[in-house]
C-alpha cells in the first residue's frame, strides 16, 4: 500500500481529488479567517487551519516539508478546505502553493479586509496583548484606555501589504480563477448563502451557520477604549491614498 501511495504521489495522482469541493483559503491576520473557514464545516466539509504551525499536533503523521506543496498534498488527502495566513509563507513559497492548487483543480479563495481596519485591529490586539473577542477580555482589559499613534498604524499597515499585492499580481498573470471576498461586505450583506449556492455547497448545520455569520468580535467596544479613535478614523482616506503599494515600497525594504 505504501508503495502504491508513493507511485501515485510521484505521478501527481491522489484519490482526494475525486471530490470537486477542494478549497485553499488565503487570508491575513485580523481578517476573520478562522470564522470564515469554519463556515465551510457547516456544509459537511472537513477543514484545517494553518497546518504549517503546530504541525506535529495537527498533522502527527506528516513528516515532509512544511514550507512546500508537500504539506498541501498531505492535507488534501484528509481535508477539503485548507486555510493559510499570509505571514506563514514567503511570496515565492506562496506561488508554489498556488501552482499546486491550479494543477490540482483546487479552488482558491482570498479573504481580505480593508487594510486600515485590519491594521487598527492588529494594533488594538497588540496593545491589549490579547487576540480574542471582547467577551473574552478581563474587566481590567475592558476598562483599559489608550491612544494609538499614527506611526504605529502605518507600520502595521505596511506589513504584508506588498506580499499580498505580489501574490495577487502573480495570480492575475497566470490567468486562473480566484474568488476574492471582502470581509466587511461578506458579513454586512449576509452573503454566506449566496457564496455556498454559487459553489454548489449545501448548508447542513443551519444553527452553526447562523452563529458564524453573526459572529460578534466586539469591535465597537474595543474602539470605545481608544482615546483618539475619532481622529484615526478621520485619517482613513488619507492613509489609503498616500500609503499605496508604490509609496510603501519606497519607505520600507521588503523581504519575502
Amino acid at each position: 500500500m505504501n508503495l502504491l501511495k508513493t507511485i501515485l504521489k510521484l505521478l501527481g495522482i491522489s484519490k482526494s481529488y475525486k471530490s470537486q469541493h477542494k478549497y485553499f483559503i488565503l487570508t491575513d491576520e485580523r481578517s476573520g479567517g478562522t470564522v470564515f473557514t469554519n463556515l465551510f464545516e457547516t456544509t459537511g466539509l472537513k477543514v484545517i487551519h494553518d497546518p504549517q504551525t503546530k504541525t506535529k499536533s495537527r498533522l502527527p503523521e506528516f513528516d515532509g516539508n512544511t514550507k512546500s506543496p508537500e504539506i498541501l498534498d498531505y492535507c488534501y488527502s484528509k481535508y477539503d478546505v485548507v486555510k493559510c495566513c499570509l505571514i506563514s509563507f514567503s511570496s515565492d513559497q506562496y506561488k508554489t502553493l498556488i501552482d499546486y492548487c491550479v494543477n490540482h483543480d483546487i479552488k482558491i479563495i482570498i479573504l481580505y479586509r480593508d487594510n486600515f481596519y485590519r491594521s487598527l485591529s492588529k494594533v488594538i490586539a497588540a496593545k491589549l496583548n490579547h487576540y480574542n473577542r471582547w467577551d473574552k477580555l478581563s474587566e481590567e482589559m475592558k476598562n483599559f484606555t489608550y491612544e494609538i499613534k499614527e506611526n504605529e498604524l502605518f507600520e502595521t499597515y505596511t506589513q504584508n501589504y506588498i506580499k499580498y499585492n505580489s501574490i495577487v499580481e502573480y495570480i492575475n498573470n497566470i490567468n486562473t480563477s480566484v474568488y476574492y471576498i471582502n470581509f466587511a461586505s461578506f458579513y454586512d450583506k449576509n452573503m454566506g448563502h449566496k457564496l455556498f449556492t454559487y459553489l454548489g455547497l449545501n448548508i447542513m448545520n443551519s444553527d452553526q451557520f447562523k452563529k458564524f455569520m453573526n459572529y460578534d468580535y466586539g469591535t465597537k467596544n474595543k474602539y470605545n477604549n481608544i482615546l483618539n479613535i475619532d481622529y484615526l478614523l478621520s485619517q482613513k482616506e488619507d492613509l489609503s491614498k498616500t500609503h499605496s503599494v508604490e509609496t510603501i515600497k519606497n519607505k520600507i525594504k521588503w523581504h519575502s
